[in-house]
């Protein structure tokens, strides 16, 4: 898959209309980066000196992660994948109505997007948005061989950059799986349906997965695997410290601890510190003491009330045309679409 660079937003704008006007598939890549293993000690430094201990989850997917994941998805306790993709199996013709450009919000490897790309009538564009160029570079390999009738033209950035292409599509159609949405507390997640609300145009849809909230001995377990996996996740963002910025952590020490809050409707997943630990933080020549008993945040995973999601998002300009479930309501995809703006009040968006 060929592979082309922008610096600014503005060229990023421009290579897209560009090949998307030559029917020319290619993966676009940011050519202004901060150093990766920089931007993660920093983020490192921040997160343990912090009151209240905290990783940013992003680093778990490195190679390795990513691949954890993947097992991850295939253990039986992990109910969420298995569920979304039944939903979509069983409706993804009700999804895809009509000819659309479909973008696709932190699209992995894009598998479960088979069957919604499956759907699109004519050509058909497929835009796939992720930080992960290997993954990109995979999903463009795959798809043009499935779909070689499918323009394919990859965005590897944050999602903000790629959201700016939208608006460049018409009749958009942008979708968010697999309950990642649940990964962002909430003023972030204000933050992020301002900017898609901003991006698509009135018509516009958007397919949102979400988990649901059920009886917590189910969500604590897709957490927390017979097999141990989840806890092999949690245990490598420790081992790729000490990989890429020689944290020297015993990783003996670390214990993978998930729980769900009912207070908040959310899995908490802690690292715990079973001793003290001198965390090297080697790029910016610095240590960081931590206690015995510490409990690092590493990812949080909230869980959704459909009803309260459908005001939530009306209240950002978007209107619920549908929503599609399992028979034991574990997992929703809701089918979105942007409405005009209130002339006088805006679409109400609040953060």
């Amino acid at each position: 898959m060929e592979t082309q660079g922008f610096s600014t937003r503005a060229q990023l704008v421009t290579a897209f209309d560009r090949a998307v006007a030559d029917g020319q598939g290619l993966v676009l890549r940011s050519a202004v980066r901060q150093d990766p293993t920089l931007a993660f000690a920093e983020s490192v430094a921040a997160g343990l000196s912090s009151e209240r201990p905290t990783l940013d989850c992003k680093y778990l997917y490195d190679a390795v992660g990513s691949a954890l994941y993947e097992q991850i998805c295939d253990q039986p306790e992990y109910y969420p994948n298995r569920v979304e993709t039944t939903i979509l199996q069983r409706h993804a013709s009700d999804m895809v109505r009509g000819d659309h450009a479909l973008f696709e919000l932190g699209s992995g490897s894009a598998t479960k997007s088979d069957l919604l790309l499956s759907r699109l009538r004519g050509n058909g564009l497929y835009v796939p948005i992720d930080v992960s160029d290997s993954a990109l570079q995979e999903a463009g390999d795959r798809v043009t061989r499935r779909f070689p009738a499918l323009q394919f033209i990859g965005v590897n950035a944050e999602f903000g950059l790629g959201l700016d292409l939208v608006s460049h599509t018409s009749s958009a159609f942008v979708i968010f799986l697999g309950s990642t949405i649940g990964n962002l507390p909430p003023p972030a997640e204000a933050r992020f349906w301002r900017s898609v609300s901003a991006a698509l145009s009135p018509g516009d849809h958007f397919l949102l997965g979400v988990d649901l909230v059920k009886d917590p001995r189910i969500t604590e377990a897709a957490y927390d695997d017979a097999a141990g996996v989840t806890r092999r996740f949690t245990n490598n963002l420790f081992a790729r410290m000490n990989r890429e910025l020689n944290a020297g952590i015993d990783l003996d020490v670390v214990k993978h601890e998930a729980s769900y809050s009912e207070a908040r409707e959310q899995m908490e997943i802690h690292a715990r510190f079973e001793a003290d630990q001198e965390v090297h933080i080697g790029p910016l020549q610095r240590t960081i003491h931590i206690d015995v008993g510490t409990r690092v945040l590493v990812e949080i995973s909230r869980k959704f009330r459909v009803e309260e999601r459908i005001t939530w998002l009306a209240g950002h300009g978007l209107e619920t045309v549908e929503v599609f479930t399992d028979p034991r309501q574990w997992f929703s995809l809701l089918l979105l679409r942007r409405v005009p703006d209130d002339p006088i009040g805006g679409n109400g968006a609040g953060g």
